[in-house]
């Protein structure tokens, strides 16, 4: 039995659907937080931000870094301090 009301949206009853499979919103939610998201996922995330250097990224504390740089890297992309931000995420 629902107890959203008639006029909810179809997100709603999706997601209303959803807890009935156990879903937990805060894992849903991390997922686009390299903080938090589960190393299986970080290259997807790393994927859907455009990441440089994603090869040279040995460890997942490496991969992390990287896409939390990915979008000051995105802003300064072509100059000399984007460089070194990658190279640095990568200790290199």
């Amino acid at each position: 039995m629902s107890l959203l009301p008639s006029n909810s949206t179809r997100l709603e009853r999706i997601l209303e659907a959803a807890r009935h499979f156990g879903l937990d919103p805060e894992a849903i939610r991390g997922l686009a937080d390299s903080a938090r998201c589960p190393p299986d996922f970080l290259p997807w995330l790393a994927w859907a931000m455009k990441v440089e250097g994603w090869e040279a990224a040995e460890s997942t504390p490496q991969q992390r870094a990287l896409i939390r740089e990915a979008i000051p890297v995105h802003k300064t992309k072509g100059t000399v301090g984007a460089i070194r931000r990658v190279l640095r995420a990568v200790n290199v």
